[in-house]
């Protein structure tokens, strides 16, 4: 039988979830090769490993044979396209699983759990990116955050997934297999699965709102430029310039439910690289810091006031919010 990714998500609701979620996880869409390719890939190598270990329990020293198959194309080993990869896969494998039958998780949760503490350990270093001739600092991408997190948005479903579904992987027809069965309580259940979907499709709604939104901000941002390029001058780093936007975002009333959604649009608006646009965003911000940025652009020597006067409004405002958090 010749797969697609649209028949994947045709075999049951969880790996359609999978698969919207992979299509919004920015390090995943931003691997080199069409998007659907890839995802299929993962589909089909995360749909092999669990007919393996759901033909019989698989031992433990099994697992390091399923992380080399988890890899990509051939090639290096430790290059990040591989890495992200096997994080995919990985991430896959072990969300089916949490809907595989009661007894066989009861089985293999020590399986389970090494293959947890795997994924969140999938990482790698690289230089952050800085301006004005400072030397980058390395800092650690952390793949369970950046992959795992985002595929298993709303996939916390009670959806049994029948086993012949995987074990027969590779031998169908063109026929269907088995259906997902929905425990018992289907009825209270199915409404549950219904009003996640909603809540997912509601996340979504606010995603693309909030991507609207940034676009708009661009121009007030960067004063109709590239903030990257306007700011060498005083030596401002990725995590400032993501303070700016918290700010105007703020400002705007348009604060999201995870600041990361907003990485690739700060990517763009912001001239940073991806990865240090993800980090920041995610990044705790202090009083101290928005003070800083405040008494830069406060400077007329370095900015002119008639142009920042709203940046400088929105930052103090920030510093505020922050000072009325602490003390609820």
């Amino acid at each position: 039988m010749t797969y697609t990714l649209e028949s994947f998500c045709d075999r049951n609701p969880i790996n359609r979830i999978l698969a919207d979620n992979m299509s919004e996880t920015p390090r995943f869409t931003s691997l080199p090769g069409r998007f659907e390719s890839n995802a299929l890939m993962c589909f089909i190598r995360a749909y092999h490993i669990c007919a393996q270990i759901l033909e019989k329990d698989q031992p433990l020293y099994k697992l390091p044979g399923f992380y080399n198959d988890a890899h990509g194309y051939e090639g290096s080993q430790d290059s990040e396209f591989h890495l992200i990869m096997e994080a995919a896969t990985l991430s896959i494998v072990y969300i089916l699983s949490d809907h595989f039958s009661q007894d066989w998780k009861d089985r293999n949760s020590m399986l389970r759990s090494k293959l947890f503490e795997h994924i969140k350990s999938l990482s790698w270093s690289e230089a952050v990116e800085l301006v004005g001739g400072v030397v980058p600092l390395p800092t650690t991408i952390n793949l369970y955050k950046d992959i795992y997190l985002i595929l298993y948005e709303g996939t916390n479903t009670s959806i049994t997934l029948p086993h012949s579904d995987f074990t027969n992987f590779g031998k169908e027809t063109t026929d269907k297999t088995d259906q997902p069965k929905v425990q018992p309580a289907s009825q209270q259940r199915a409404a549950q699965q219904s009003q996640e979907a909603v809540t997912t499709q509601a996340l979504r709604s606010e995603n693309e709102q909030l991507k609207r939104q940034v676009a708009e901000l661009k121009e007030k941002i960067g004063n109709g430029g590239d903030i990257k390029e306007k700011h060498v001058k005083t030596g401002l780093i990725a995590k400032q310039c993501a303070i700016i936007l918290k700010a105007w975002l703020l400002k705007e009333d348009a604060k999201p439910s995870n600041w990361q959604k907003l990485g690739e649009m700060f990517h763009l608006i912001s001239g940073f690289g991806k990865t240090s646009c993800l980090n920041h965003l995610g990044e705790a911000v202090t009083e101290k810091e928005i003070q800083e940025l405040y008494d830069i652009y406060h400077d007329p020597k370095l900015y002119p006031q008639h142009e920042y006067r709203e940046t400088c409004k929105a930052l103090l405002n920030y510093k505020k919010d922050l000072k009325r958090d602490k003390k609820v």
